[in-house]
């Protein structure tokens, strides 16, 4: 069984979070042909760090 470090889990809640927030955008579009409050929608995905999150894993997968 694996067992995940408190930074590994950290990851994973980031990659957790920003898949509701894209579900949640794609929904408003499908449903009012826009995402409400763009801006703020922005900045939020902005302030997860998806890059970050990817360089984060390469370097756990131990790729370069």
């Amino acid at each position: 069984m694996l067992v995940a470090s408190e930074d590994e889990f950290t990851v994973l809640e980031e990659i957790e979070l920003l898949t509701v927030d894209i579900r949640g955008y794609a929904s408003q579009i499908l449903v009012n042909g826009r995402i409400e409050n763009q801006q703020e929608a922005i900045e939020k995905l902005h302030s997860i760090g998806v890059i970050q999150i990817a360089a984060y894993c390469s370097i756990l997968l131990g790729y370069q």
